[in-house]
């Protein structure tokens, strides 16, 4: 049963991210992985957050959002629990941040606006 609950888990996450990253293959090898059953729950579930957190606004250049998007296959890509660890815990720092930009909306759009107009001549 659990093994069916992570599958199933990692494919809606794979279905949510499609058309902003594509992890299909990553995830595939991530569940084949040495990686402690636990540890890739714990991992799932922080992808999760991420995937439901994604749209936040972080700030005017999108290369930092793509930097973030990027992350989540350097996740995947990990071998055993002791590679996985400290990638893990630096999505968990991105996944707070898109989390408090989609938790505080008018902080986050006075944000956005603001940066609209100090940044609406410059091409990222």
């Amino acid at each position: 049963m659990d093994d069916e609950v992570i599958n199933v888990l990692a494919n809606d996450i794979i279905e949510k991210l499609t058309g902003k990253v594509d992890i299909k293959n990553e995830m595939k090898v991530f569940l084949l992985s040495d990686i402690s059953k636990e540890n890739k729950e714990k991992t799932l579930e922080q992808l999760y957050l991420f995937q439901l957190y994604s749209n936040a606004y972080i700030g005017p250049d999108p290369r930092a959002k793509n930097n973030f998007f990027s992350n989540v296959k350097v996740v995947l890509d990990s071998k055993n629990d002791e590679e996985l660890m400290p990638k893990f815990e630096q999505l968990k720092q991105i996944v707070e941040i898109f989390k408090n930009a989609e938790t505080n909306p008018l902080f986050t759009m006075k944000t956005k606006l603001y940066d609209n107009e100090k940044y609406k001549n410059v091409i990222f």
